[in-house]
Protein backbone atom coordinates (compact mmCIF):
# COMPACT_ATOMS: atom_id res chain seq x y z
CA UNK A 1 0.00 0.00 0.00
CA UNK A 2 2.84 2.38 0.84
CA UNK A 3 4.48 1.63 -2.48
CA UNK A 4 1.24 2.50 -4.27
CA UNK A 5 0.97 5.85 -2.44
CA UNK A 6 4.57 6.70 -3.27
CA UNK A 7 4.06 5.79 -6.93
CA UNK A 8 0.85 7.80 -7.10
CA UNK A 9 2.56 10.91 -5.63
CA UNK A 10 5.44 10.52 -8.08
CA UNK A 11 3.02 10.47 -10.98
CA UNK A 12 1.64 13.89 -10.09
CA UNK A 13 4.90 15.63 -9.20
CA UNK A 14 5.14 16.50 -12.86
CA UNK A 15 1.55 16.67 -14.08
CA UNK A 16 2.48 17.72 -17.60
CA UNK A 17 4.81 14.77 -18.13
CA UNK A 18 2.26 12.34 -16.67
CA UNK A 19 -0.57 13.66 -18.86
CA UNK A 20 1.61 13.47 -21.98
CA UNK A 21 2.61 9.88 -21.16
CA UNK A 22 -0.97 8.79 -20.41
CA UNK A 23 -2.25 10.51 -23.55
CA UNK A 24 0.42 8.86 -25.68
CA UNK A 25 -0.46 5.42 -24.35
CA UNK A 26 -4.20 6.04 -24.78
CA UNK A 27 -3.93 7.29 -28.36
CA UNK A 28 -1.47 4.53 -29.22
CA UNK A 29 -3.87 1.85 -28.02
CA UNK A 30 -6.82 3.64 -29.64
CA UNK A 31 -5.10 3.93 -33.03
CA UNK A 32 -3.94 0.31 -32.88
CA UNK A 33 -7.50 -0.83 -32.15
CA UNK A 34 -8.84 1.42 -34.92
CA UNK A 35 -6.33 0.11 -37.46
CA UNK A 36 -7.09 -3.49 -36.49
CA UNK A 37 -10.82 -2.83 -36.84
CA UNK A 38 -10.31 -1.27 -40.28
CA UNK A 39 -8.10 -4.16 -41.33
CA UNK A 40 -10.67 -6.75 -40.23
CA UNK A 41 -13.34 -4.73 -42.04
CA UNK A 42 -11.30 -4.83 -45.25
CA UNK A 43 -10.93 -8.61 -44.90
CA UNK A 44 -14.68 -9.00 -44.43
CA UNK A 45 -15.34 -6.82 -47.48
CA UNK A 46 -12.84 -8.80 -49.55
CA UNK A 47 -14.45 -12.12 -48.57
CA UNK A 48 -17.91 -10.72 -49.26
CA UNK A 49 -16.90 -9.54 -52.74
CA UNK A 50 -15.34 -12.90 -53.61
CA UNK A 51 -18.27 -15.05 -52.49
CA UNK A 52 -20.87 -12.75 -54.04
CA UNK A 53 -19.04 -12.80 -57.35
CA UNK A 54 -19.51 -16.54 -57.85
CA UNK A 55 -18.91 -19.18 -55.17
CA UNK A 56 -21.39 -18.20 -52.45
CA UNK A 57 -20.57 -18.65 -48.75
CA UNK A 58 -21.45 -22.35 -48.88
CA UNK A 59 -21.90 -24.88 -51.66
CA UNK A 60 -23.63 -28.24 -51.87
CA UNK A 61 -21.90 -30.69 -54.20
CA UNK A 62 -21.42 -34.36 -54.85
CA UNK A 63 -18.59 -35.36 -52.50
CA UNK A 64 -16.40 -36.31 -55.48
CA UNK A 65 -17.07 -33.20 -57.57
CA UNK A 66 -14.50 -30.80 -56.05
CA UNK A 67 -11.59 -33.12 -56.84
CA UNK A 68 -12.99 -34.37 -60.13
CA UNK A 69 -15.12 -31.72 -61.81
CA UNK A 70 -17.09 -33.82 -64.25
CA UNK A 71 -20.78 -33.69 -65.04
CA UNK A 72 -20.99 -37.35 -64.03
CA UNK A 73 -20.43 -36.18 -60.44
CA UNK A 74 -23.64 -34.16 -60.51
CA UNK A 75 -26.78 -34.73 -58.43
CA UNK A 76 -30.55 -34.46 -58.74
CA UNK A 77 -32.29 -31.55 -57.08
CA UNK A 78 -35.52 -32.51 -55.33
CA UNK A 79 -37.97 -31.00 -52.87
CA UNK A 80 -36.42 -32.91 -49.97
CA UNK A 81 -33.11 -31.14 -50.53
CA UNK A 82 -34.62 -27.68 -51.03
CA UNK A 83 -36.70 -28.17 -47.86
CA UNK A 84 -33.50 -28.93 -45.93
CA UNK A 85 -31.88 -25.78 -47.32
CA UNK A 86 -34.96 -23.69 -46.51
CA UNK A 87 -34.93 -25.15 -43.00
CA UNK A 88 -31.60 -23.47 -42.19
CA UNK A 89 -32.69 -19.99 -41.11
CA UNK A 90 -29.26 -18.42 -41.65
CA UNK A 91 -29.41 -19.21 -45.39
CA UNK A 92 -31.08 -16.30 -47.17
CA UNK A 93 -30.91 -17.30 -50.85
CA UNK A 94 -29.42 -19.92 -53.14
CA UNK A 95 -29.06 -20.92 -56.77
CA UNK A 96 -28.26 -24.14 -58.60
CA UNK A 97 -25.76 -24.57 -61.43
CA UNK A 98 -24.76 -27.19 -63.98
CA UNK A 99 -21.16 -26.75 -65.14
CA UNK A 100 -19.06 -28.54 -67.75
CA UNK A 101 -16.04 -27.74 -69.90
CA UNK A 102 -16.73 -27.77 -73.65
CA UNK A 103 -15.47 -26.37 -76.93
CA UNK A 104 -17.02 -23.06 -77.98
CA UNK A 105 -16.87 -22.30 -81.68
CA UNK A 106 -17.66 -19.47 -84.08
CA UNK A 107 -17.06 -20.23 -87.76
CA UNK A 108 -13.45 -21.51 -87.91
CA UNK A 109 -12.34 -20.36 -84.44
CA UNK A 110 -12.59 -22.73 -81.45
CA UNK A 111 -11.79 -22.20 -77.78
CA UNK A 112 -12.24 -24.22 -74.58
CA UNK A 113 -14.83 -22.71 -72.24
CA UNK A 114 -16.72 -23.39 -69.02
CA UNK A 115 -20.42 -23.75 -69.76
CA UNK A 116 -22.56 -22.74 -66.77
CA UNK A 117 -26.26 -23.50 -66.69
CA UNK A 118 -28.11 -21.14 -64.34
CA UNK A 119 -31.53 -20.06 -63.20
CA UNK A 120 -31.17 -16.46 -64.45
CA UNK A 121 -33.40 -14.90 -61.78
CA UNK A 122 -31.90 -16.76 -58.82
CA UNK A 123 -28.34 -16.35 -60.11
CA UNK A 124 -28.87 -12.61 -60.35
CA UNK A 125 -30.16 -12.51 -56.76
CA UNK A 126 -27.08 -14.35 -55.49
CA UNK A 127 -24.28 -12.88 -57.63
CA UNK A 128 -25.74 -9.83 -59.40
CA UNK A 129 -24.66 -11.31 -62.74
CA UNK A 130 -26.78 -8.90 -64.81
CA UNK A 131 -24.63 -5.92 -63.79
CA UNK A 132 -21.75 -7.25 -65.90
CA UNK A 133 -23.77 -7.37 -69.14
CA UNK A 134 -22.46 -4.87 -71.70
CA UNK A 135 -24.89 -2.15 -72.78
CA UNK A 136 -25.38 -3.52 -76.30
CA UNK A 137 -26.83 -6.80 -74.99
CA UNK A 138 -29.33 -7.98 -72.41
CA UNK A 139 -29.51 -10.40 -69.51
CA UNK A 140 -31.08 -13.84 -69.90
CA UNK A 141 -34.69 -14.50 -69.04
CA UNK A 142 -35.73 -17.78 -67.43
CA UNK A 143 -36.12 -20.46 -70.12
CA UNK A 144 -34.62 -18.25 -72.84
CA UNK A 145 -32.56 -19.93 -75.55
CA UNK A 146 -29.37 -17.88 -75.65
CA UNK A 147 -25.96 -17.39 -74.07
CA UNK A 148 -23.97 -14.78 -72.17
CA UNK A 149 -20.29 -14.81 -73.15
CA UNK A 150 -17.24 -13.37 -71.38
CA UNK A 151 -15.86 -10.35 -73.23
CA UNK A 152 -12.34 -11.70 -73.86
CA UNK A 153 -13.78 -15.00 -75.09
CA UNK A 154 -16.17 -13.15 -77.41
CA UNK A 155 -13.26 -11.17 -78.87
CA UNK A 156 -11.23 -14.33 -79.44
CA UNK A 157 -14.19 -15.99 -81.18
CA UNK A 158 -15.07 -12.72 -82.98
CA UNK A 159 -18.59 -12.80 -81.60
CA UNK A 160 -21.02 -9.93 -81.16
CA UNK A 161 -24.53 -9.74 -79.75
CA UNK A 162 -26.86 -11.53 -82.15
CA UNK A 163 -24.21 -13.88 -83.53
CA UNK A 164 -24.44 -17.65 -83.15
CA UNK A 165 -22.22 -19.66 -80.82
CA UNK A 166 -21.68 -23.39 -81.30
CA UNK A 167 -21.03 -25.56 -78.23
CA UNK A 168 -19.58 -29.06 -78.58
CA UNK A 169 -18.77 -31.36 -75.68
CA UNK A 170 -19.68 -34.42 -73.70
CA UNK A 171 -22.88 -34.81 -71.74
CA UNK A 172 -23.97 -36.95 -68.84
CA UNK A 173 -22.45 -40.47 -68.92
CA UNK A 174 -20.59 -39.79 -72.16
CA UNK A 175 -23.54 -38.76 -74.32
CA UNK A 176 -22.55 -36.31 -77.06
CA UNK A 177 -23.50 -32.68 -76.48
CA UNK A 178 -23.83 -30.10 -79.25
CA UNK A 179 -25.95 -27.01 -79.81
CA UNK A 180 -26.21 -23.60 -81.46
CA UNK A 181 -27.19 -20.56 -79.41
CA UNK A 182 -27.64 -16.85 -80.14
CA UNK A 183 -25.43 -14.49 -78.15
CA UNK A 184 -27.73 -12.37 -75.96
CA UNK A 185 -25.07 -10.45 -74.07
CA UNK A 186 -21.36 -9.90 -73.50
CA UNK A 187 -20.08 -10.01 -69.90
CA UNK A 188 -17.52 -7.37 -68.90
CA UNK A 189 -15.98 -9.27 -66.00
CA UNK A 190 -13.13 -7.55 -64.10
CA UNK A 191 -11.27 -10.88 -63.98
CA UNK A 192 -9.47 -11.76 -67.25
CA UNK A 193 -9.51 -15.47 -66.34
CA UNK A 194 -13.30 -15.49 -66.10
CA UNK A 195 -13.76 -13.16 -69.06
CA UNK A 196 -11.93 -15.55 -71.39
CA UNK A 197 -13.60 -18.71 -70.05
CA UNK A 198 -17.22 -18.27 -68.87
CA UNK A 199 -20.36 -18.91 -70.92
CA UNK A 200 -23.78 -18.82 -69.22
CA UNK A 201 -27.06 -20.27 -70.43
CA UNK A 202 -30.40 -21.11 -68.85
CA UNK A 203 -30.29 -24.20 -66.61
CA UNK A 204 -33.03 -26.04 -68.53
CA UNK A 205 -31.27 -25.39 -71.84
CA UNK A 206 -28.00 -26.63 -70.30
CA UNK A 207 -29.67 -29.77 -68.95
CA UNK A 208 -31.03 -30.50 -72.43
CA UNK A 209 -27.61 -29.87 -73.99
CA UNK A 210 -25.87 -32.28 -71.62
CA UNK A 211 -28.74 -34.83 -71.50
CA UNK A 212 -28.85 -34.28 -67.73
CA UNK A 213 -32.47 -33.53 -66.76
CA UNK A 214 -32.84 -32.03 -63.29
CA UNK A 215 -29.13 -32.50 -62.57
CA UNK A 216 -26.85 -29.94 -60.94
CA UNK A 217 -23.15 -29.82 -60.16
CA UNK A 218 -23.51 -27.33 -57.29
CA UNK A 219 -25.84 -25.21 -55.21
CA UNK A 220 -24.39 -21.84 -54.17
CA UNK A 221 -25.80 -20.58 -50.87
CA UNK A 222 -25.71 -17.15 -49.25
CA UNK A 223 -26.06 -16.30 -45.56
CA UNK A 224 -27.12 -13.04 -43.95
CA UNK A 225 -23.74 -12.43 -42.32
CA UNK A 226 -20.28 -14.00 -42.48
CA UNK A 227 -20.45 -14.90 -38.80
CA UNK A 228 -23.28 -17.34 -39.60
CA UNK A 229 -21.31 -19.37 -42.17
CA UNK A 230 -20.06 -22.07 -39.78
CA UNK A 231 -23.44 -22.34 -38.06
CA UNK A 232 -25.30 -22.75 -41.35
CA UNK A 233 -22.67 -25.06 -42.82
CA UNK A 234 -22.66 -27.38 -39.80
CA UNK A 235 -26.45 -27.54 -39.60
CA UNK A 236 -26.89 -28.20 -43.31
CA UNK A 237 -24.09 -30.76 -43.33
CA UNK A 238 -25.85 -32.71 -40.58
CA UNK A 239 -29.09 -32.75 -42.59
CA UNK A 240 -27.92 -33.89 -46.03
CA UNK A 241 -26.83 -37.41 -46.85
CA UNK A 242 -24.05 -38.87 -48.97
CA UNK A 243 -23.04 -38.59 -51.72
CA UNK A 244 -23.83 -34.91 -51.08
CA UNK A 245 -21.54 -32.73 -49.01
CA UNK A 246 -21.13 -29.07 -48.11
CA UNK A 247 -18.13 -26.79 -48.55
CA UNK A 248 -17.60 -23.39 -46.94
CA UNK A 249 -16.04 -20.44 -48.77
CA UNK A 250 -12.82 -21.00 -46.79
CA UNK A 251 -12.53 -24.56 -48.13
CA UNK A 252 -13.20 -23.36 -51.68
CA UNK A 253 -10.89 -20.32 -51.43
CA UNK A 254 -7.78 -21.53 -49.53
CA UNK A 255 -5.59 -18.95 -51.30
CA UNK A 256 -7.71 -16.12 -49.91
CA UNK A 257 -7.56 -17.60 -46.39
CA UNK A 258 -3.78 -17.96 -46.66
CA UNK A 259 -3.38 -14.38 -47.87
CA UNK A 260 -5.46 -13.00 -44.98
CA UNK A 261 -3.63 -15.14 -42.41
CA UNK A 262 -0.25 -13.99 -43.77
CA UNK A 263 -1.35 -10.35 -43.60
CA UNK A 264 -2.51 -10.76 -40.01
CA UNK A 265 0.75 -12.36 -38.91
Amino acid sequence: MNNFKIAWRNLWRNKRRTLITVSSIFFGVFLAALMNSMQEGSYASMIDNVVKFYSGYIQIQNEEYWDKKTINNSFELNKELTDKIDGVKEITKYTGRLESFCLASSETITQGALIIGIDPNKENEVTGLSKWVREDGKYLENGENGVLVGELLSKHLKLNVGDTLVIIGQGYHGIGAAGKYPVKGILEFPSPELSKTFIYLDIQIAQELFSAPNRYTSMALMVENQQFVDIANNELSSKIEKPLTTMSWAEMQPELVQMIDSDRA
